[in-house]
């Protein structure tokens, strides 16, 4: 049996951050612009400051992109795991 073939309903599934009446309400308050876009706008030395030091964690390695394979393989091994408990507790059928 395929693991990923499965679908897990939306009340067991452990992604879910927000419930969308939560989700409308922030797109409803923060429909306009990000704040930080907004900071970058009224100060431009921040954004420049903000180039800058992204710069150097790129030559350092810290850039998040050099483990988002890792940690998109570990996040689905739990996944999966909690799948399979759902499917032997009945959760999914």
């Amino acid at each position: 049996m395929v693991i990923d073939d499965k679908r897990v309903p939306q009340q067991y599934d452990k992604r879910r951050k927000l419930e969308p009446e939560d989700r409308a309400e922030i797109e409803r308050l923060y429909k306009a612009v990000s704040r930080r876009l907004i900071q970058f706008y009224a100060m431009p030395e921040k954004h420049e400051e903000q180039k800058e030091k992204y710069k150097e964690r790129q030559q350092r390695g810290d850039h998040e992109s050099q483990n988002s394979a890792k940690k998109r393989r570990d996040y689905m091994r739990v996944h999966r795991a909690h799948k399979r408990e759902l499917i032997r507790n009945g959760g999914i059928t």
